[in-house]
This record gives C-alpha cells, structure tokens and sequence, in this order.
C-alpha cells in the first residue's frame, strides 16, 4: 500500500501510522500537544493517523468544545481510535502520569515536563522510577525544553533514550493585532488608557502571582496606570481561589488598593479570545519559578506583545532579547525532593517593569521581532517535524497544502 502522491510523479514511502495517545478538547496543553501534532500529522502525505483518548488525570475534568477553532474540533473529532489489531510505527503518547504500559508500536515516545527539575515517582503511572521505567521497555521520552530535558536526566534517564518536541503556536491566529483590532480588544475589557500586564496559566505556586500582585503595590504610587490582567483556568484548577485567598489574606486597605489595580478571568476561552487578551495588553509578565515550557509567554511574543521571564529556565529557549526582559534569578534546591526551582529578584522584576512601561522603542521593535522568531521555528508545523525526525520518517505535506487554521485555546 502506498501514500498520496507528493508531485511530479514521486510516491511517499509505504503508508506510516501514527497513534497519538492522549486527551481531546480539554484546556490543558497537554491535550493542545496532543491535539495539533495530530492535526500537523494529518497534513503528511503518507501518514495515517489515530487518536487514542486516554484516562483523565483528574475524574472531575470534562472535554470542553471551542478549545479550537471549529473547524479543527471537527477534524480531530473524525480521527478514529487505531482497530484493535493495528501494529503502529509510531505511538505518541501525551498523558500524565507518564504512561509506560505494553504498546504494539514499533516506536513509542512518552512525553512529559520535569517542571521542578526531577520526576517524582508519582509522576509515572504505577509509581515506577521513570529511568527504571524507560530503561525496561526501551521507550523514548519526550519532552519539549532544555530545562525539562535536564530533569528528566537528573532523574537518571539516559540521553539516546531522549528527543525533543516543541510546544508551539499557530501563526494564523497568534499574530500581531491591527489598530483596530486592538482597540477592540481593549475595549472589551474595558480599557482606555491603562498600561495592562498579562498573565495567563493556571495560576499555581510555579507561576509566582503573589510576587506579581507585589509588584503592583509597589509601583502603585509611581504608575497609577498600571493594570494587572490574570487569566486563570477555573474549568481545570480553580484559580480564582488563589485570587480569594490573597483578598482573604490582604489588610483590607491593601486589599481595596490591589484589587482596584489587578483583573480576573477564571472562564475558558475559545483561541481567538485568548489572542485578544494578548492584542489588549502592553505586556506579559511571567516570573515564573519553574515551568516545563510556558506557552503562554511564546504565544504573547508572536503577538508582538514584549515578555518580562525568568532567566535561566525554560522560556529560555525561545526568549530573545529583541522581544523578551529577562529577569535575573537564582536556582534553589527543594531539600526534600532533591528538585529545583528558580527565584526571581524582586527588584529586578520591577525595574523590568518600569523599563517596558518608558521604553517606547523596545515596545516598538517586540512588535516586529516577536511574531518573526515565533514565525522561524515555533510552530505546531516545526514540531509535527521534530517528532517525525526523533522516528526516522521522513514525508511530505499533502499536495493542497494546509486544509485548516492551527489555534490553541488555554494552557
């Protein structure tokens, strides 16, 4: 059996299968992974693929449509589960925990994030040493940063039985904004004349809110303009409740101050709302203290939007200084798990701050450097081909090209 023709009379190699294991329509980016390499893939001349949904990690998680673009919902809706007899060449498997059971592929790629610098046995499905696990079954894990890289081998995986991925984003919808498109997008938060920050993640302790809530006290009197925007995923974590307990917490002169100054969206958003957040804001702040990639900051950059981040960590990998600030830190060890996790410095992350505010010029070229180096090798295209590189497979697209726009929703 043979592929779709490529052109010119050429014919791909026999038909390559492909199961990507994981979740469909949730708000989370493993299911975005999962989702748009399987739309990618499905662009590949010879490439069959199949979609295997996978367990939940939470029971209380629900697949939630309109976290693509319509269009795209459909086509990953139609892909269908691999029959039962299906000997695989490839299975992609994008699932927490990190799942190593039996698999009839002939290549099987486990995905995953060390976040704070190790993998913690219940990271792994069975509670089994993830290098003990990777070692048995001669499995490849995956993972999509040079920091989360460097936990998995921590963590004693070996580099040959490692490839990288991507995260990534879609050009087609994460883009700089029109004027007008601007304005709209401002105005539908109600906005005028403020200079807004955004934030958009779950809001866990990783993310480091209070050190952004921090800061906008402490430029309260200097920048009476100054908003903060947080965009929360209530569906999957509840991160309203981090906004509660700070209100909770706060004397209640603080708590009328800050409140004044910061804004929350807990709702889940469709891709082109959540493109809009960006287009509204001024800039995107993410202190972080460990993350396994950070989508969100990527996504603001190809926006044009310029990006406040930790140094040393993940976004490193995509942060250049044409668009992004970096703000200085240092690594501390988690006594206990034998993990790490950067500290930003407070102080620089305000100055930061102030110099994004005043700098007119660096805004200005953000706005062109951004969406060109998110352009040049961040895209769900890119990763689709560093997976099938990390396989050995080498295909072509479909000769029509494209058949659908690639959007991410929250993440």
């Amino acid at each position: 059996m043979r592929g779709p023709p490529l052109g010119r009379g050429q014919y791909a190699s026999p038909v390559t299968t492909i199961v990507i294991e994981g979740w469909r329509f949730l708000p989370h980016s493993y299911s975005l992974w999962a989702m748009y390499l399987a739309l990618e893939l499905s662009e590949r001349a010879g490439v069959t693929v199949y979609f295997r949904d996978a367990p939940m990690a939470d029971a209380k998680w629900r697949p939630t449509r309109g976290v693509l673009l319509e269009e795209q919902e459909a086509i990953v809706a139609a892909i269908p589960g691999p029959p039962d007899d299906l000997r695989a060449d490839v299975a992609a498997r994008i699932v927490f925990p990190y799942d190593f059971g039996p698999s009839n592929a002939a290549k099987t790629f486990v995905f995953g994030t060390a976040e704070y610098g190790v993998v913690p046995n219940s990271f792994v499905a069975g509670q089994e040493p993830i290098a003990a696990a990777a070692k048995r079954t001669g499995y490849t894990v995956v993972t999509c940063s040079k920091w989360s890289k460097d936990g998995f081998l921590r963590s004693g995986v070996k580099a040959s039985q490692m490839a990288h991925v991507i995260c990534a984003i879609d050009p087609a919808v994460f883009t700089p904004p029109t004027d007008e498109q601007r304005r709209e997008a401002r105005a539908a938060l109600g906005l005028t004349d403020e200079f807004v920050l955004l934030h958009s993640s779950s809001l866990g302790w990783n993310k480091n809110v209070e050190m952004m809530l921090d800061a906008m006290l402490a430029l309260e009197a200097e920048m009476p303009r100054l908003r903060l925007v947080l965009k929360g995923m209530d569906a999957l974590y509840g991160s309203g409740d981090v906004i509660e307990r700070v209100r909770a917490q706060a004397p209640p002169e603080v708590k009328d101050r800050l409140m004044a100054r910061v804004g929350y969206i807990g709702a889940s958003m469709g891709p082109r709302a959540i493109a809009g957040l960006y287009h509204a804001a001024d800039a995107y702040v993410c202190p972080y203290l460990a993350e396994g990639f950070n989508m969100p900051a990527l996504e603001a950059a190809a926006c044009g939007v310029p990006v406040l981040a930790t140094a040393g960590g993940s976004a490193d990998d995509f942060m250049h200084p044409d668009f992004c600030l970096k703000i200085a830190s240092k690594v501390q060890v988690h006594q206990q798990s034998g993990g790490k996790y950067l500290q930003p410095n407070f102080e620089n992350y305000v100055a930061q701050i102030r110099r994004v505010v005043r700098d007119d010029a660096y805004r200005a070229r953000a706005r062109v450097a951004g969406p060109a180096f998110a352009r040049n090798g961040w895209t769900w295209s890119h990763a689709a081909e560093q997976l099938l590189a990390a396989a050995g497979i080498s295909v072509g697209r479909h000769e029509a090209g494209g058949r659908h726009e690639r959007a991410g929703g929250d993440h």
